[in-house]
């Protein structure tokens, strides 16, 4: 028997309706929803080949991903949420780039780049 499970996010509107989710947010959970489908297809046809140990060790591992994913897409839901700054400027004015000090190549002190500062 061969199984393909898919998981579909839905919204619920504000009528109490539901539709496919759409936009940014869809963006944002596509590859949690992916990474799930992936794990429930894996668990009702290629697990039987595997011992406890190692169904334990599979699904800790893909667990883990599938969480990684969803963080990420927090943090890309909080992302497409924000109000964006109509322009932001340095104190050296619009338009203008900060520039190295002198005997920094990067701009940043020693200290800040990790090395050692003579005393």
């Amino acid at each position: 028997m061969a199984a393909r499970l898919t998981v579909t996010v839905r919204q619920v509107l504000e009528d109490g309706s539901e539709a496919a989710a759409d936009g940014e947010l869809a963006a944002a959970l596509a590859d949690s929803a992916e990474q799930f489908s992936g794990l429930l297809t894996w668990a009702a046809e290629e697990s039987r080949y595997l011992d406890h140990g190692e169904r334990e060790e599979a699904i800790g591992r893909e667990g883990r991903e599938l969480e990684r994913r969803l963080l990420q897409a927090t943090f890309a839901l909080d992302a497409a949420r924000e109000e964006r700054a109509p322009q932001v400027t340095s104190g050296t004015g619009p338009g203008q780039r900060l520039r190295p000090r002198a005997g920094h190549p990067d701009g940043l002190p020693a200290r800040a780049r990790g090395e050692p500062v003579p005393g």
